[in-house]
């Protein structure tokens, strides 16, 4: 239900858009449904950006809802990348790690090296689309785009153009499926970190400690 509650969210963002801006309305439908994803993904290509005040004003409630519905629904299919219910929400919600008593530490460790392959076959994918589906970019080029696409970076400097509603349709599901293979990939990395720093690090500065006190106080 949430899934399709996003996709019609996101589907029907560009008939809005194109009944109220009349520049994006001589814009074909599956070219303004990069803009909804842009949107809703908060990537921002700015390829196509509302260009009259209403369809501005409408940009924000529509981002208001659209991002969080977005990625509340992506958090979802994430579990499944992921171990014991970690999910994407929980780069959101919490920046300390999640326990449950009597569960073994490796139990609950990040996916790390899971998602880091997970997230290069993406890449790899997508250096083959955007060099034969989607255009010929060049490795370097369509590597980073795919790259600071998934990441919600989104320069600006490289833009898609799909040629029908297939094309649109396929790099919206590419495009989500990287942000969320992406986001998986942060938080292992953020999970990394906050061991290194009070596992390893504060037990290292201990026996320091314990050290210098053990030796000068003698």
């Amino acid at each position: 239900m949430l899934a399709l509650t996003a996709l019609a969210w996101l589907f029907c963002g560009p008939l809005i858009f194109q009944y109220l801006d009349p520049n994006i309305a001589n814009v074909p439908y599956y070219t303004v449904l990069t803009l909804s994803f842009q949107i809703c993904f908060s990537i921002g290509w700015g390829n196509l950006p509302p260009t009259v005040q209403v369809s501005r004003l409408f940009t924000m409630p529509y981002a208001a809802i659209g991002v969080p519905l977005t990625f509340l629904t992506l958090s979802n299919f994430a579990k499944y990348l992921i171990h014991n219910e970690f999910t994407v929400d929980w780069m959101f919600l919490s920046n300390v790690l999640r326990h449950k008593v009597a569960i073994p530490e490796k139990r609950r460790k990040m996916p790390l090296f899971k998602s880091f392959n997970l997230l290069v076959w993406y890449q790899f994918i997508g250096v083959i689309l955007f060099n034969t589906v989607f255009g010929e970019y060049g490795v370097i080029n369509s590597w980073y785009f795919v790259w600071i696409s998934a990441a919600m970076i989104g320069f600006g400097d490289i833009i898609p153009e799909p040629k029908n509603l297939f094309q649109a349709i396929i790099m919206c599901i590419y495009f989500g499926i990287g942000n969320t293979l992406m986001q998986t990939f942060f938080i292992s990395m953020c999970y990394q970190f906050q061991r290194l720093h009070f596992v390893i690090l504060k037990s290292y500065l201990f026996r320091v400690h314990y050290f210098f006190k053990k030796h000068f106080n003698e």
